[in-house]
C-alpha cells in the first residue's frame, strides 16, 4: 500500500523571502463544528481556544506516516481531556522515492516546487535536504520574516532540526495562538532520535527572548504579549547523543552476572541491577563485540574513529550526508551539553522493545532500547548534566516498539500534558555561561 503523503504544507524560510514547503499533517478541535478536524490549519488565523501544541515526528520505518502520528496525538489529548485545548503539528518527512507515490490526483509531487525531502538516511540526525527551488514567500502564506524564525544558512536546503526552531517559532510569536503555555516536541524510533538530538541542538529564536540573553538554553520562553510557553521534549524508543566518548562497560565485579544479548529484558523495577556498568573509552574487545552483533564487516580502527562523531557524540558535529558543518557546530558541543542539562526531557522505552540496533555505533550505547534509555541516565548523572526535577527516564513493563502504547501509557500521557499552571510574567533568568555551570571531572 503506497504511503498517502500529506496534503498540508508549513513555510520554511531560507534567505529573504524564497521558502520551502513542508510537508504536515494537522489535528486540532474546531470551534466552528465543535468536534476534532484535521487539515484545517492556516497560518495566519488565530485560535484562541488553543492552549497546547504537539508536534509529533514519525519514525523510519512501521508507520513512518504523519497521518498516523497525528491520530496518535488526538488519541492521547481525548484521554487526558484534552483535546478542546490541542493543536497537533505531525512532519512528514519524505523519502525521494515517496515522491512518485500517486496517492492523489490532485497533488504532483514530482512537480512541487520547493517540497523538502531527503535522497538517503540521516534526516531524523539534521541532514541536509534534498536541493530545491524555492517559492516566493508572498505566493504561498502572510508570514513575514520576523514569524518565520531564524534562516537556514544553506539556500534550497534544510534539516529537520532547523525545521523544527521554526515551527516553535511560529507558534510563539506569530499571534495565532495567544492563549497557547505549552509546546511537546515528541518523536519515537527514528523521530525519537530527532528529538532527542533536537533537546540539546535546538535554538528558540533570540528575537523572541529578552535583550541580554541568547536563549540557547530557555526551557520557557517569553511571548510578545508578556506571557511564557514552557517548551519540553518526550524521547520514545531512541538512541542518543552522547556529550563525551566513554561508553558502558559491564562491569567485572558484578555478582552473579549473565550474558547481556538484545532479547535481555529491563524494567523499571530492576532497571540495571543485574548488569552494572561503568562508562569507559571502548576497549578493542567492546569495539569488536558491537560490530558483531550485527554482522558487520567494518573494522574496529573504522568504529574506533567514528563512533562517537555526530549523531551519536558530539566529534565533528558534521552533516553525515555533504560532510558540511552542521548547522549546531556555530556554537558547539559544550553549549549542546548546557541546553540539555537545563531541558525538560522525557525518556521512555519499552521493556520488550528489541528491535535491531542496525548500527554498531547504537550497541555501544546498549543492547537495546530499554537499556540504551537506562545507560543514558546514568551517563547523564556521570557527567554532571542530569536533573531530577527536568529529566525522566521510564521503562513501560511488557510493551515493545509501539510509539501508541508509549504516549498512551501514564508517564507518556504526563509528558504530553503537563500542567500549564502560568507563571507570573517576568524577565528568566540568563542563560548560564560555561564557567557558571561545572563540568563533573572525569576520573
Amino acid at each position: 500500500m503506497a504511503k498517502p503523503i500529506t496534503p498540508g504544507r508549513f513555510p520554511i524560510r531560507i534567505g529573504g523571502n524564497p521558502v520551502l514547503r513542508m510537508p504536515v499533517k494537522t489535528g486540532m478541535w474546531s470551534t466552528d463544528y465543535n468536534r476534532w478536524v484535521t487539515d484545517t490549519f492556516f497560518v495566519g488565523r488565530e485560535q484562541p481556544h488553543i492552549k497546547r501544541a504537539l508536534i509529533l515526528l514519525h519514525g523510519g520505518s512501521e508507520n513512518r506516516r504523519a497521518d498516523v502520528y497525528e491520530l496518535r496525538g488526538k488519541d492521547a489529548a481525548e484521554q487526558a481531556g484534552k483535546e478542546q485545548e490541542t493543536l497537533v503539528i505531525a512532519p512528514d518527512l519524505l523519502r525521494e522515492g515517496e515522491l512518485n507515490t500517486e496517492y492523489s490526483s490532485l497533488l504532483d509531487l514530482r512537480h512541487e516546487p520547493g517540497l523538502i525531502h531527503w535522497k538517503k538516511g540521516g534526516m531524523f540526525s539534521g541532514s541536509y535536504s534534498q536541493l530545491e527551488a524555492a517559492t516566493p514567500a508572498e505566493s504561498f502564506s502572510p508570514l513575514d520574516a520576523e514569524q518565520l524564525g531564524p534562516i537556514s544558512p544553506r539556500n534550497g536546503q534544510v534539516g529537520i532540526l532547523e525545521v523544527l526552531n521554526q515551527i516553535v517559532s511560529y507558534l510563539v510569536k506569530s499571534g495565532d495562538f495567544p492563549s497557547l503555555r505549552s509546546i511537546v516536541i515528541a518523536g519515537q524510533s527514528g523521530g525519537g532520535n530527532t528529538v532527542a538530538r533536537y533537546a540539546a541542538l535546538g535554538l528558540f529564536d533570540p528575537a523572541a527572548l529578552p535583550a541580554g540573553g541568547d536563549g540557547a538554553s530557555r526551557t520557557v520562553v517569553p511571548r510578545p504579549n508578556g506571557s511564557q510557553v514552557e517548551v519540553s521534549y518526550l524521547v520514545m524508543s531512541a538512541t542518543f547523543l552522547y556529550f563525551d566518548d566513554r561508553r558502558f562497560q559491564l562491569s567485572t565485579a558484578a555478582p552473579n552476572r549473565r550474558p547481556l544479548h538484545r532479547e535481555t529484558e529491563f524494567t523499571d523495577a530492576i532497571g540495571l541491577t543485574a548488569y552494572p556498568s561503568t562508562f569507559v573509552i571502548p576497549s578493542e574487545g567492546q569495539l569488536a563485540w558491537a560490530l558483531q552483533q550485527e554482522g558487520s564487516t567494518r573494522t574496529v580502527d573504522w568504529l574506533r574513529k567514528r563512533y562517537n562523531s555526530y549523531e551519536y557524540g558530539t566529534d565533528g558535529l558534521v552533516d553525515e550526508g555533504t560532510g558540511d558543518p552542521h548547522y549546531a557546530s556555530s556554537f558547539g558541543a559544550l553549549q549542546a551539553r548546557l541546553n540539555f542539562a537545563q531541558r525538560r526531557v522525557t525518556i521512555l522505552a519499552g521493556s520488550k522493545d528489541f528491535e535491531p540496533a542496525v548500527f554498531p555505533h547504537r550497541n555501544l550505547q546498549g543492547v537495546n532500547a530499554a537499556h540504551r534509555a537506562l545507560l543514558y541516565r546514568e551517563h547523564l548523572k556521570e557527567i554532571g548534566v542530569w536533573s531530577d526535577n527536568r529529566h525522566t527516564v521510564k521503562i513501560i513493563d511488557g510493551e515493545g516498539h509501539n510509539g501508541r502504547k508509549l504516549m498512551l501509557s501514564q508517564p507518556g500521557e504526563a509528558a504530553l500534558f503537563p500542567s500549564i499552571s502560568q507563571p507570573a510574567p517576568g524577565p528568566l533568568r540568563p542563560t548560564p555561561t560555561v564557567d557558571e555551570v561545572p563540568l563533573q571531572p572525569r576520573p
